[in-house]
């Protein structure tokens, strides 16, 4: 509901991202309410609900690996979709 304290937690591997950019985005306003957030030291964000209405949160992180002149990039991204409801 408006006003709830929220709590998301990103993992990657089964272990907390730190400092991991979040988006976060109200439908009905869109881009102009976007909003990126960093995870903490356990990969948590906490966030107070805002009005009435659906949000959009997104993670992505890109891995690098390969040996010496060569480099594999990997791109993981996650997207979580909750309802926040009038008080």
């Amino acid at each position: 509901r408006t006003g709830d304290a929220l709590t998301l937690e990103i993992r990657h591997r089964g272990r907390p991202l730190q400092s991991q950019l979040i988006s976060l985005v109200r439908r009905i306003e869109g881009a102009p309410s976007a909003q990126t957030l960093t995870t903490d030291d356990r990969g948590q964000v906490k966030i107070v609900a805002g009005p009435a209405d659906y949000y959009l949160t997104r993670a992505s992180l890109e891995e690098r690996t390969g040996a010496v002149g060569q480099v594999d990039k990997r791109v993981f991204e996650a997207t979580y979709v909750f309802v926040v409801h009038r008080p």
